[in-house]
């Protein structure tokens, strides 16, 4: 077609629409919004007692601070300290931090604690959702505001099969060595960190304190339910046991009197002034006295008295049991649970402050003839 031709209706609308067809605007970007300003005067006060520590690890697992350098936080100091590592004691070199500067610096990131309460319910209730046998890590502020103290702590999401006190690799790898201590039954595990609970702060001194447990306590027997249809002997010693003196406590503030005191003997300390509180010479005849009475029905097997010294064990467990340290491990009620003694020794029981008299009553001579060779 020529040039000079005219342009056909079609192409001539086409280029109308093309020529009225407007240029896309630039897209118009909003303006910065103002940073909110937080007055932090109006904060709550920290319930982190001052001077507690924290490491890079656990900034990172429970205030979700993967760079604390990047929000200002500097180290307070370094130290050596001892951890589990592989079920052993090692010891490293640990970075530390201000605690109360870490947690400072979590609200500020976050617009202050509600914000940062906020944040860790939605990644609680996401892990439960996502992940409910996962372990959710958190200061435990953000359970409870209330506590008298504010360490770092790891609660379990909810789960049956999650265990409170096994929050850390190496505390679950030494549940099973304790389990297998005893003999697969969980009894002694659950009896250290009864102990430990509320006197140690920590997973450090947790793991080591347990590790401790593991090695230093003794080679503890099987344990034995008593049977499940009491003979006369066996209810006689349970009525022994429902007896049992318990010492005076306090429980969730209330004071908790102790119990059946008139089978408590005391030696006084002149200095300084103290007074050492025992069973009493005349409470622990009447239980040795018992116990023979059911060797001699039932014999010395799982039905009469490899059950029955458990059923002592467990109330005096209450009384003076098991005690635990860093460095130390011992039980106090062990003695309960040993076989036959050799002549001129004497059960690991404590009857009294003073070496002339701690020595069980005269009853336990026939007792411990009684008894087998091996637990």
């Amino acid at each position: 077609m020529p040039k000079s031709a005219p342009l056909t209706p079609t192409k001539r609308r086409a280029a109308k629409e093309t020529s009225e067809t407007p240029t896309p605007k630039k897209a118009r970007k909003s303006p910065k919004k103002a940073p909110v300003v937080v007055d932090e005067s109006t904060w709550r006060t920290s319930s982190i007692s001052s001077g507690t520590t924290i490491n890079k690890v656990a900034i990172n697992e429970q205030y979700r601070i993967k760079d604390p350098a990047a929000l200002g936080l500097k180290p307070c100091r370094q130290e050596v300290v001892t951890k589990v590592i592989k079920g052993r004691e090692t010891d490293v070199t640990m970075i530390l931090y201000n605690e109360r500067e870490v947690e400072r610096a979590a609200w500020r990131k976050h617009g202050g604690p509600d914000g940062f309460h906020a944040y860790l319910k939605k990644l609680h209730e996401s892990q439960k959702k996502n992940k409910p046998e996962g372990t959710f890590h958190a200061p435990s502020s953000y359970f409870s505001n209330s506590l008298p103290y504010v360490g770092i702590m790891t609660l379990p999401a909810a789960s049956g099969s999650s265990d409170i006190f096994a929050n850390t690799p190496e505390l679950r790898n030494l549940k099973i060595r304790m389990i297998n201590k005893a003999h697969g039954d969980e009894w002694l595990w659950k009896a250290c960190n009864l102990y430990l609970w509320g006197n140690v702060t920590g997973n450090n001194a947790h793991e080591r304190c347990i590790l401790t447990a593991v090695t230093q306590l003794p080679a503890y027997p099987p344990r034995t339910p008593p049977p499940a249809v009491l003979s006369p002997e066996f209810q006689a010693l349970k009525a022994l046991m429902e007896e049992a003196p318990t010492r005076g406590d306090m429980c969730m503030g209330v004071s908790v009197p102790p119990k059946n005191t008139h089978n408590i003997r005391g030696d006084d300390i002149p200095f300084p002034q103290d007074c050492r509180e025992y069973w009493s010479t005349g409470y622990l005849t009447r239980i040795y006295q018992a116990l023979i009475n059911i060797i001699g029905t039932h014999g010395v097997g799982d039905e009469g008295w490899k059950a029955a010294r458990w059923m002592v064990y467990d109330e005096y467990l209450n009384w003076d049991g098991i005690r635990l340290s860093l460095t130390e491990a011992t039980d106090n009620a062990f003695g309960w649970l040993q076989s036959r003694l050799p002549p001129g020794t004497n059960p690991q029981l404590e009857f009294s402050v003073f070496d002339v008299h701690n020595h069980p009553p005269p009853i336990w001579a026939q007792y411990n003839a009684l008894l087998p060779t091996s637990a």
